[in-house]
């Protein structure tokens, strides 16, 4: 089987994050978005995929390695080939919501009278497009805009939000991830090896024992997380983020190459650099005090 990912940059309901960084290269717990969105089609047993990435082409390029690591076929493309004249079963997936599910069970579930009968297939998870299914055969012409699968006859997958790892909006990300976490997905895992207990840390990660008091957390490799620091809830340190004395975290996503200062605090809080997103009130603010928030070269 072959699977297409539509990765296309709509996710208006993260920005300005997503100005900063493509929504499929968003880290939740320790990998991309996209990356995620791989593994789970690699334990359904498919080796075979393309992304189609038109607004973000260059970067995901750039960023994706996945032979060594995964054994998967992945090419990157600007844009939807004719999918019409593939003889083999197609799954198509965009990346606002990830199912925790093996997608091979789906299928199979489904019954080869079932999938002829619907031809082709649009299964939708909280009225969101999620998957196409074509057939052996299937010569109809099809869509090339992934706006436009709406048009094929749907059904419907009995999966709730629980099962969904979604960044469609800052309290979804935040609540995906920190499930992930939590160990709250069958299917989806964090990055990282476990330390302490309920803790998963990158290589390189330098986290001091006595900083740390939240129930969960990922550390990503090459942070640092001052000894004075004080870490509580669930705790989402980024690659190369730097945490100063005393700063105080709490329930809080600190994202790659970040520096939080010297007696900062942040509580329910998305920090990217200098940019601060509170998620309970969704209120985003430009730091231009570097002693706060900023970039770690």
């Amino acid at each position: 089987m072959k699977a297409i990912i539509i990765a296309e940059h709509s996710q208006c309901g993260l920005r300005p994050l997503t100005d900063r960084i493509p929504p499929a290269l968003l880290p939740m717990a320790g990998k991309p978005l996209v990356m995620h969105a791989l593994e789970s089609l690699h334990r359904s047993g498919i080796r075979d995929v393309d992304i189609i990435a038109p607004d973000q082409h260059a970067e995901l390029t750039a960023a994706l390695d996945t032979g060594p690591l995964l054994g998967m076929t992945v090419t990157v493309r600007p844009d939807l080939a004719d999918i019409s004249r593939l003889d083999i079963h197609c799954l198509i997936i965009g990346l606002r919501h990830i199912v925790d599910t093996d997608w091979s069970e789906v299928l199979d579930d489904l019954g080869d009278l079932k999938i002829h009968a619907l031809i082709p297939i649009r299964m939708t998870v909280c009225a969101e497009p999620v998957a196409l299914v074509l057939p052996p055969g299937n010569r109809e012409p099809l869509p090339t805009d992934w706006s436009d699968v709406h048009r094929v006859e749907a059904i419907h997958l009995p999966i709730g939000p629980q099962r969904l790892l979604s960044a469609t909006s800052f309290r979804d990300y935040h609540e995906s991830s920190f499930r992930l976490l939590r160990d709250g997905y069958r299917h989806l895992k964090p990055a990282g090896r476990t330390t302490i207990e309920g803790h998963r840390t990158a290589p390189k990660a330098r986290v001091n024992p006595l900083s740390i008091r939240s129930d969960h957390g990922y550390f990503g490799a090459h942070c640092r997380v001052d000894k004075s620091a004080v870490l509580r809830g669930d705790i989402i340190v980024g690659e190369r983020a730097v945490i100063g004395k005393g700063a105080r975290l709490q329930n809080s996503i600190i994202l790659d190459h970040t520096y939080v200062g010297r007696n900062t605090d942040c509580s329910r809080s998305i920090v990217d650099r200098n940019l601060l997103i509170r998620v309970d009130t969704g209120v985003c603010l430009e730091l231009d005090d570097p002693v706060l928030l900023g970039a770690v070269a």
